[in-house]
């Protein structure tokens, strides 16, 4: 299934896209007129036949003690409109209560910089709703330098392992992956298992999202360092692992 995440504002239209089913990545912000809704209903419908969707998740907000007031019954509105032109469509109100909160935490999207993240506000917020309503425990197969994620309709999605990382503190283990042939990124908490499989489990807490953060940031560092002082990547498949060796192939 392909998928689509909406944070609905009274000018922007924050949209995220998962055509794995697993990942979320930003797509676009879609500007309008103050509380023109019918021209993002449109623009949203246009994307679900551009790119083939099955699945809609919008934002739906919410006080924290639960109420919902007149941004959650706009967002009831925008479901029932967009269902008008797109019967067949699968349309999920997932709470985003959080969203605002976890964004600036979010590592889905892969190697970018405060400055860049701060730009593309609305669309990590699209990211956190979507793969906020992704997440489960995926069971994995994990060597030194990939991972292999099995979804629950059998489909197998390989990712290349940036690092892992043992937080003492709480005594977890931490996999920070990149889907292969993509710029998409993720961490998530690694639950090793007997029989060499394992499972992932979602990052939450704000201590863990900075200690990532930081970690991804020097890693991210080092590679442009790396890039620098003249090295080429791997000769085996051009991945730019560094010069410790390749992430893609282990070369």
């Amino acid at each position: 299934m392909k998928y689509l995440g909406l944070d609905l504002g009274s000018r922007t239209l924050g949209i995220a896209i998962s055509e794995s089913g697993i990942i979320a990545s930003n797509l676009e912000t879609f500007r309008f007129k103050e509380d023109d809704y019918s021209s993002a209903i449109n623009h949203t419908y246009e994307l679900v036949l551009k790119y083939k969707i099955d699945c809609v998740v919008l934002g739906l907000p919410k006080h924290m003690n639960g109420d919902e007031g007149i941004r959650a019954q706009i967002s009831y509105d925008f479901k029932e409109k967009l269902a008008e032109l797109a019967p067949n469509l699968k349309i999920v109100l997932s709470d985003e209560r959080l969203t605002t909160v976890i964004v600036d935490k979010t590592m889905i999207i892969g190697n970018m910089r405060r400055e860049k993240r701060k730009e593309l506000k609305d669309e990590m917020a699209a990211v956190v709703i979507l793969q906020d309503y992704l997440d489960r425990k995926w069971v994995i197969i994990m060597t030194e330098r990939n991972l292999t994620i099995k979804t629950d309709d059998g489909r197998e999605l390989d990712c290349t392992i940036l690092f892992t990382y043992h937080y003492d503190k709480n005594n977890k283990d931490y996999v920070v992956f990149q889907v292969k042939g993509t710029d998409n990124c993720a961490a998530a908490i690694y639950h090793p298992e007997k029989n060499g499989e394992g499972s992932l489990e979602k990052v939450e807490t704000d201590e863990e999202w900075a200690m990532l953060e930081e970690l991804l940031e020097d890693y991210s560092n080092n590679m442009q360092d790396d890039e620098e002082d003249g090295c080429a990547g791997c000769q085996g498949c051009g991945s730019q692992g560094g010069c410790d060796g390749c992430a893609g192939c282990g070369e």
